[in-house]
């Protein structure tokens, strides 16, 4: 990961998606380019990671959730359909946004 004046790329560790396992951090550093008062880079050196699974709970939370997630999209694009709609697009991302379910 990288980051300049604050703004930040960013990475996936867990996710509704990843079924089973999730990364996990063991060690990272932190590693300043530039301290510029204005517009400071720096980025996270992934020193080691490690592959991990999911406990049962977390898998059938996350399993759910996502099934909740497909029903809104398919919900939203049939609407579109019948509105006729073009170029309508609901995907997961904004099912998250618009609903804000705990995940």
């Amino acid at each position: 990961m990288c980051g300049e004046g604050g703004e930040y790329e960013s990475a996936v560790f867990d996710s509704l998606l990843f079924k089973d396992k999730r990364i996990e951090i063991e060690e990272s550093e932190v590693v300043v380019i530039d301290d510029n008062d204005m517009a400071p880079v720096s980025f996270l050196h992934l020193k080691k990671l490690k592959v991990v699974e999911k406990d049962a709970e977390t898998r059938e939370r996350h399993a759910s959730k996502l099934e909740e997630f497909k029903q809104i999209i398919q919900d939203k694009r049939l609407e579109a359909e019948e509105y006729k709609e073009e170029d309508y697009s609901y995907d997961f991302s904004r099912a998250i946004v618009d609903h804000q379910v705990e995940v």
